[in-house]
């Protein structure tokens, strides 16, 4: 069986950021989707958490590899993400430089709903994240392209069992993907990871990347206050 999967990949880093695995959807005004992850264990000791204990050793062995396991954002994970620590004032003049290159790519388009949606939802976004910044964590892609690529936010006042990440809906393009016999996990039956398998996929694709980085015209500058449109 072979089944449909859907990339989206960062249009300025070239690095694929989430794939439709996740439940994702749009919101505010329809510029940011919000993509639901969950946890994953990870051992650092790389033991089989499937294994059985050693007769007579259940209360060592459990307390020697069982407590050493660590938690992970699944998306974080898969796709090689990078957490970065940001002051708010960084963040501000990082956004505002970013969302002025993404302003000139949905200009280009000619769509004025568009380009009308993107400035009010992007605007309403960083204000949201401003109001309460030490409610969000930030990441980047696994290429690390600070300030070209884009930030990834995450809410932390969500549900910690299925975190929220956020993404501009206009800093990222859709690719197709076929995978063939995937399971739920992402994994395929030979044991490489959807990631693993998408990368060298796109190997061989250039990434449409920009050299220019536009600025925020006053119409659509982010302020460092706590007003909501």
């Amino acid at each position: 069986m072979t089944l449909g999967q859907v990339l989206y990949r960062d249009v300025l880093s070239g690095d694929v950021l989430v794939t439709n695995y996740y439940k994702i959807e749009k919101v505010f005004y329809g510029s940011i989707y919000k993509v639901k992850s969950h946890f994953m264990i990870r051992d650092p000791s790389s033991f089989d958490v499937s294994s059985s204990p050693p007769v007579g050793d259940s209360e060592e062995y459990h307390a020697k590899h069982l407590t050493n396991k660590v938690l992970r954002y699944s998306v974080v994970e898969k796709f090689g993400y990078h957490e970065c620590t940001l002051k708010k004032k960084e963040f501000l003049m990082m956004m505002n430089v970013y969302i002025g290159t993404l302003k000139s790519l949905v200009e280009q388009s000619g769509d004025e709903e568009r380009e009308k949606s993107f400035l009010m939802g992007s605007t309403l976004f960083l204000q949201t994240i401003l109001s309460n910044f030490s409610n969000y964590r930030f990441f980047v892609g696994p290429s690390n392209s600070i300030p070209k690529g884009m930030i990834i936010v995450q809410n932390c006042s969500t549900d910690l069992i299925t975190p929220e990440f956020y993404y501009f809906v206009d800093g990222l393009k859709e690719e197709s993907f076929q995978s063939k016999h995937a399971d739920q996990s992402g994994t395929s039956p030979g044991g490489s990871s959807l990631m693993s398998m998408t990368l060298e996929h796109h190997q061989a694709t250039e990434s449409e990347k920009s050299d220019s980085y536009g600025s925020f015209s006053s119409t659509g500058s982010i302020n460092n206050n706590n007003e909501m449109m």
